[in-house]
């Protein structure tokens, strides 16, 4: 945070994003290490375990169309037993589900996973974003994305500091996040007061699962757009 002397206004700076190379290089201690599924616990800072994208990998592994081979999770030593995935909850959980139905022993209930010493806030941010790429994660909803940017922020700012705050930031912040979300939308979000972003965000949320429903008249300039099978909101108003 920095104030302007000559106005008293009170600037609010996000920290800069770590290089992606150099996190690897540091923070990575094994590219395809096997782990007991037994130690891996959930620890995604993005959002929690999904039961539909869970239901979806279960079914796929029991009809032989999911190749472990592309399933590497993303885990974080918490301890020297306990693994925190970072990137690939919903299919771990997905492929415990299947071992236990298989009757698989326990010996053999095992994933191979990327392994990373432990990781700051920023650092799992960018290297999540970056092996994306190469695994099945979805990215994040603009719902998602603003919920958190404004992680990363608090909720402690006045009105006046969140204001403050410039697109070009949220814009970079989003884009780590590894969003095609809509970026107008986002700094939105991002600069509402709580009480305001949260009835806002419980709406859109349920406007894209389908709870809420528009006219077709309406829905031809706020309907939901998909990407990669999830909804949407379609823009800024």
């Amino acid at each position: 945070r920095k104030i302007n002397i000559s106005t008293l206004h009170e600037r609010i700076t996000l920290p800069g994003l770590p290089d992606y190379f150099d996190v690897m290089k540091m923070k990575m201690r094994s590219e395809n290490e096997v782990l007991p599924i037994s130690q891996l616990v959930p620890g995604n800072m993005k959002r929690g375990i999904n039961k539909d994208e869970v239901d979806k990998f279960l079914s796929f592994l029991h009809q032989g169309r999911f190749d472990l081979s592309m399933l590497t999770p993303i885990v974080e030593i918490t301890s020297e037993s306990v693994y925190k995935v970072i990137d690939g909850c919903n299919r771990v959980r997905a492929l415990a589900l299947y071992y236990e139905s298989e009757s698989t022993p326990l010996k053999e209930r095992t994933v191979t996973c990327r392994v990373f010493t432990p990781l700051t806030d920023l650092e799992r941010l960018v290297v999540t974003n970056e092996c994306m790429f190469n695994s099945k994660s979805k990215p994040l909803t603009t719902i998602e994305t603003a919920t958190l940017i404004r992680s990363f922020l608090g909720e402690d700012l006045s009105a006046r500091q969140r204001n403050s705050i410039t697109s070009k930031t949220i814009e970079r912040y989003a884009k780590t996040a590894c969003a095609p979300c809509l970026i107008t939308s986002v700094v939105l979000l991002v600069r509402m007061p709580l009480t305001l972003f949260t009835a806002t965000s419980n709406v859109l949320s349920r406007y894209n699962e389908g709870v809420i429903k528009v006219n077709q008249v309406d829905s031809k300039n706020h309907s939901a757009f998909l990407h990669m099978g999830y909804k949407d909101f379609h823009n800024a108003r």
